[in-house]
Protein backbone atom coordinates (compact mmCIF):
# COMPACT_ATOMS: atom_id res chain seq x y z
CA UNK A 1 0.00 0.00 0.00
CA UNK A 2 1.50 3.55 -0.88
CA UNK A 3 1.95 6.03 1.39
CA UNK A 4 -0.94 8.55 -0.59
CA UNK A 5 -3.36 5.33 0.00
CA UNK A 6 -2.60 4.94 4.11
CA UNK A 7 -2.63 8.75 4.65
CA UNK A 8 -6.08 8.86 2.82
CA UNK A 9 -7.08 5.37 4.77
CA UNK A 10 -6.43 7.34 7.94
CA UNK A 11 -7.87 10.92 7.34
CA UNK A 12 -10.88 8.41 6.11
CA UNK A 13 -10.85 7.02 9.67
CA UNK A 14 -10.50 9.46 11.58
CA UNK A 15 -13.42 11.67 10.03
CA UNK A 16 -15.36 8.88 10.83
CA UNK A 17 -14.37 8.26 14.23
CA UNK A 18 -15.04 12.32 14.25
CA UNK A 19 -18.92 11.25 12.92
CA UNK A 20 -19.26 8.39 15.41
CA UNK A 21 -18.41 10.73 18.47
CA UNK A 22 -20.51 13.49 17.31
CA UNK A 23 -22.91 11.14 16.27
CA UNK A 24 -22.96 9.52 20.18
CA UNK A 25 -22.63 13.18 21.40
CA UNK A 26 -25.98 14.46 19.20
CA UNK A 27 -27.61 11.12 20.73
CA UNK A 28 -27.10 12.00 24.41
CA UNK A 29 -28.50 15.07 23.39
CA UNK A 30 -31.48 13.76 22.04
CA UNK A 31 -31.96 11.66 25.26
CA UNK A 32 -31.53 14.93 27.31
CA UNK A 33 -33.92 16.76 25.64
CA UNK A 34 -36.59 13.87 25.56
CA UNK A 35 -36.48 13.73 29.91
CA UNK A 36 -36.37 17.28 30.15
CA UNK A 37 -39.85 17.60 27.79
CA UNK A 38 -41.33 14.46 29.69
CA UNK A 39 -40.13 16.72 32.85
CA UNK A 40 -41.95 19.65 31.41
CA UNK A 41 -45.46 17.51 30.56
CA UNK A 42 -45.71 16.33 34.34
CA UNK A 43 -45.12 19.55 35.12
CA UNK A 44 -47.90 21.15 33.07
CA UNK A 45 -50.46 18.32 33.56
CA UNK A 46 -50.07 19.21 37.79
CA UNK A 47 -50.43 22.27 36.81
CA UNK A 48 -53.41 22.30 35.06
CA UNK A 49 -54.80 19.70 37.82
CA UNK A 50 -54.49 22.81 40.10
CA UNK A 51 -55.71 25.32 38.21
CA UNK A 52 -58.98 23.25 36.85
CA UNK A 53 -62.18 23.67 38.91
CA UNK A 54 -63.38 21.17 40.68
CA UNK A 55 -67.03 19.93 39.25
CA UNK A 56 -69.40 18.78 41.86
CA UNK A 57 -72.41 16.53 40.98
CA UNK A 58 -75.13 16.29 43.17
CA UNK A 59 -78.48 14.58 42.69
CA UNK A 60 -81.48 16.51 44.57
CA UNK A 61 -83.82 13.41 45.29
CA UNK A 62 -85.98 15.80 48.24
CA UNK A 63 -89.40 16.78 46.68
CA UNK A 64 -88.61 15.05 43.03
CA UNK A 65 -92.69 14.53 42.29
CA UNK A 66 -94.44 17.23 41.30
CA UNK A 67 -98.02 17.89 40.53
CA UNK A 68 -99.33 21.04 37.73
CA UNK A 69 -102.48 22.93 38.94
CA UNK A 70 -104.08 25.45 36.90
CA UNK A 71 -103.59 26.48 33.41
CA UNK A 72 -101.10 28.29 31.53
CA UNK A 73 -104.04 31.10 30.61
CA UNK A 74 -105.52 31.27 34.24
CA UNK A 75 -102.62 30.69 36.47
CA UNK A 76 -100.55 27.77 37.28
CA UNK A 77 -98.68 26.77 39.94
CA UNK A 78 -96.10 23.52 40.07
CA UNK A 79 -96.10 21.62 43.42
CA UNK A 80 -93.37 19.42 44.31
CA UNK A 81 -93.15 16.78 46.92
CA UNK A 82 -93.14 13.04 47.53
CA UNK A 83 -95.67 10.97 46.72
CA UNK A 84 -94.92 8.52 49.32
CA UNK A 85 -95.79 11.26 51.71
CA UNK A 86 -99.38 11.11 50.79
CA UNK A 87 -100.46 13.29 53.73
CA UNK A 88 -98.21 16.13 53.63
CA UNK A 89 -98.20 16.32 49.78
CA UNK A 90 -102.05 16.50 50.03
CA UNK A 91 -101.52 19.53 52.72
CA UNK A 92 -99.27 21.13 49.95
CA UNK A 93 -101.63 20.75 47.07
CA UNK A 94 -104.53 22.37 49.46
CA UNK A 95 -102.18 25.32 50.05
CA UNK A 96 -101.23 25.57 46.76
CA UNK A 97 -104.90 25.78 45.40
CA UNK A 98 -105.18 28.54 48.34
CA UNK A 99 -102.62 30.56 47.10
CA UNK A 100 -103.84 29.41 43.47
CA UNK A 101 -107.28 31.15 44.21
CA UNK A 102 -105.90 34.68 46.32
CA UNK A 103 -103.66 35.37 43.28
CA UNK A 104 -106.61 34.99 40.79
CA UNK A 105 -108.61 36.52 43.13
CA UNK A 106 -106.07 39.61 43.82
CA UNK A 107 -105.70 39.75 39.94
CA UNK A 108 -109.86 40.26 39.29
CA UNK A 109 -109.96 42.98 42.33
CA UNK A 110 -106.71 44.57 40.39
CA UNK A 111 -108.66 44.86 37.15
CA UNK A 112 -111.59 46.44 38.62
Amino acid sequence: MSQDNYDGMTELNHIQELQGKQLKKLGNMVDDMKAEVQELQKRAAAATAINEPKKVVETVSVNADSITLGAPTNGQIKVYGDFEKTKEFAQKLRNAVELLKATKAESVEGKN
